[in-house]
């Protein structure tokens, strides 16, 4: 008999509530290889041939102590005036989008005349 999908995704070690424990061992593979399961180690070396990753702990300690790894990059600076008038050219873009098809020109013989909204 086949199983649903569901059946091996919750019979599996990558399902969510393994989560926390499977980022510790991975977390382990790559400070130290030797220190996780021959399988597991497998598994992780072909992933990680796919993909140059780094330890995620110190980068994440990192962030909580407020220290940035790289250069920040500068907000930049938006004057009051270019907003109001970013907001004004969206709004008229929703008002086309939602009211273009009163105006639009959908008669082009011209039998029925429409009144302009």
């Amino acid at each position: 008999m086949v199983s649903s999908l569901e059946d091996q995704r919750a019979g599996s070690a990558l399902a969510g509530a393994n989560a926390a424990w499977l980022e510790a061992l991975y977390e382990e593979f790559l400070a130290r290889p030797e220190a996780v399961p021959e399988a597991w180690r497998k598994y992780f070396a072909g992933i990680r041939g796919k993909v140059n990753d780094v330890a995620h702990g110190p980068v994440v300690a990192a962030l909580r102590d407020g220290a940035h790894p790289g250069p920040r990059a500068a907000a930049p600076r938006v004057d009051r005036d270019e907003s109001w008038q970013q907001g004004a050219v969206s709004r008229l873009i929703q008002v086309y989008a939602n009211r273009g098809h009163l105006i639009a020109d959908i008669d082009p013989l011209g039998l029925l005349p429409r009144p302009v909204p």
